[in-house]
Order: C-alpha cells, then sequence, then structure tokens
C-alpha cells in the first residue's frame, strides 16, 4: 500500500480508483467541490482517444454521479471557483469555462479558437476567496 501524510492526515493512495470511461484520456487534473464531489479532469487526444466528456464527477467512493464538457478540445486543467462554478481550462481553444453543478457552461473567459485573444493557450486558472481568477 502507498500511504501520503498532509500534516496530520495520512491518507491510503488507490489506484485505480473511481468509474472512469476508458480509452477516453488520460486525468490530467482533479479538484473536489464544495459538495465534496471529485471531478477528474481527462485531456483526450482526438487521433487516438474515443470521444468523451472531459469530465467525470465522482462521489467519494468513486461512483460515477455524471459526466460533461465534451465541448473542450484539451482540458489542461480545472479548478472550483468560490461561486460553486468549476472552471476547465481549454488550452487549445485558448479559453476557460465555467460550467455550473450540472454540467452546464454559463461563463467564459478568453476567445474560442482566438488565440491571443487575450489568452494564447493557457494552461490554469485559480482564484481567490474574493473570486479574482489568476
Amino acid at each position: 500500500m502507498l500511504f501520503v501524510t498532509l500534516g496530520p492526515r495520512r491518507y491510503r493512495i488507490e489506484r485505480p480508483f473511481g468509474d472512469i470511461p476508458k480509452n477516453h484520456g488520460t486525468v490530467s487534473d482533479v479538484a473536489v467541490d464544495a459538495d465534496g464531489h471529485i471531478h477528474v479532469g481527462l485531456r483526450r487526444d482526438p487521433y487516438t482517444d474515443a470521444p468523451g466528456p472531459a469530465v467525470v464527477v465522482l462521489d467519494t467512493q468513486g461512483r460515477r454521479l455524471r459526466q460533461y464538457g465534451e465541448e473542450v478540445l484539451d482540458l489542461h486543467m480545472l479548478d472550483a471557483a468560490p461561486d460553486g462554478l468549476m472552471w476547465l481550462v481549454d488550452r487549445d481553444a485558448h479559453e476557460a469555462i465555467g460550467f455550473d453543478a450540472e454540467g452546464v457552461a454559463q461563463k467564459r473567459l478568453g476567445t474560442r479558437h482566438g488565440a491571443g485573444q487575450p489568452f494564447n493557450s493557457p494552461c490554469d486558472i485559480a482564484f481567490a476567496a474574493d473570486g479574482t481568477a489568476y
């Protein structure tokens, strides 16, 4: 068994974990929302991987609750914002997209397929407590 210790807490690493679709990409990033649901980001290669969701949402036991983000071309990273939206960074489309709890796109930063407007292949997003995006 493999364990990781963070401060006073000890966690067991469990691989593989969760009901993640096969041949739909590799895990790129993981974020946890305010409800404790685990959002697993999948980066797909359009030439070798089957079409599918960019994110699979799991409960704490690894059961799949839902999936979303089929429109995302190249999920690089994701993060939960204080307002409850889960933001996905689509590197190849030059934008970040904020999805609600149902997996519906609500907000966008950048211009889809508009390199340099203002992003050029963005890689990550993070949020301050007041909701400011970085």
